[in-house]
């Protein structure tokens, strides 16, 4: 059954609060460098890499390949990209329409943005990505862990939402679309740190991402790395 999202505008938010990446602090940075160190893995020197829903840019610090194109249908986050001297190409484009000739990426790469689609675009997305994959090529992307009840009780309190997959029926959504799960990992517990003294939540922050990394049903995130089948 389909799972309420938070409902968003990036472009607005590009445009009020700048480059969401680079003004970071604390354990929102801590969880960034985790979850981009993890989508950033597998990949090779040698890889060829389109990141969808690229943002500002800020991925391809983490990326060892300088062959990276990345696309975001927000022009403010293109522009920024372009500004702040990232490596790589960086395009205006929707992933429901990846303007690239097919067999053309190693790695495709999404970070938390695959869960803005629902049942009436995910097959395009993804038809999109296999498209523009070499054989036995990866698409490797992170999502929001839907189906965990905390979540669910913190999007029930916003306004905007709107219906997106839950992990079973992303997998399924995957295998229909020719990919194959190779394996899921958590990023970082949900934990509430209130009372944890400042001097140890580096500490309690590292035991979460070990532990996380093997419970993404109890993550926050989780990120799951396929293969296409072509």
């Amino acid at each position: 059954m389909p799972l309420p999202v938070e409902k968003k505008n990036f472009e607005k938010e590009y445009q009020e609060k700048g480059t969401y990446y680079h003004n970071l602090t604390g354990f929102k940075k801590f969880f960034f460098d985790i979850n981009y160190k993890l989508l950033a893995e597998p990949i090779k020197p040698t890889d060829k890499v389109l990141d969808v829903a690229c943002g500002d840019g800020a991925f391809s610090d983490y990326l060892p390949t300088e062959d990276i194109i990345g696309i975001d249908n927000a022009p403010t986050a293109i522009k920024f990209a372009q500004e702040s001297g990232k490596k790589g190409t960086y395009k205006v484009m929707n992933m429901e329409n990846l303007d690239f000739q097919e067999n053309t990426f190693d790695v495709v790469t999404c970070s938390l943005s695959l869960f803005y689609f629902d049942e009436s675009n995910m097959d395009k997305v993804l038809q999109e990505i296999k498209k523009v994959l070499k054989p036995n090529g990866k698409f490797i992307f992170s999502y929001k862990n839907l189906d965990h009840s905390k979540i669910q009780e913190y999007i029930a309190t916003l306004d905007s939402t709107m219906k997106s997959f839950s992990l079973d029926e992303l997998k399924e959504a995957l295998k229909r679309n020719g990919f194959e799960v190779e394996k899921i990992v958590g990023t970082n517990l949900m934990l509430n740190l209130d009372e944890v003294p400042e001097e140890k939540l580096d500490e309690i922050y590292e035991l979460s991402r070990k532990l996380a990394y093997y419970l993404p049903k109890e993550s926050y995130h989780y990120v799951v790395y396929t293969r296409i089948n072509k």
